[in-house]
């Protein structure tokens, strides 16, 4: 599920454990009810629907939902096209020198 109001992805831990992926670090959260959790980070690239990028996802607990957020998006290069439903390339914005 794509979360474009989440700023991390979420991707249960036993998941990425499977795969060999560790955690780098762990990070404080604010839940939609207020409470403070910690949750560790590892770095991984991520691939769908032919794109693919680098990102650090969080590794969710049992109970935590699976989402891919808004970091994940922009290190894919995509927007969501909400009426079709489906991840396309967006376009990136860039700092250019003024001459």
């Amino acid at each position: 599920m794509v979360d474009t109001g989440a700023s991390y992805t979420w991707v249960l831990r036993t998941r990425l454990e499977h795969l060999g992926i560790r955690s780098v670090r762990r990070m404080q959260f604010r839940t939609i009810e207020g409470h403070t959790i910690e949750r560790d980070l590892a770095p991984v690239f991520v691939a769908t629907d032919g794109f693919t990028g680098g990102d650090n996802v969080v590794m969710a607990e049992p109970g935590d939902m699976e989402v891919m957020g808004a970091h994940t998006l922009e290190s894919l290069g995509v927007t969501v096209d909400h009426v079709g439903k489906k991840l396309v390339p967006g376009v990136g914005l860039a700092l250019t020198a003024i001459e």
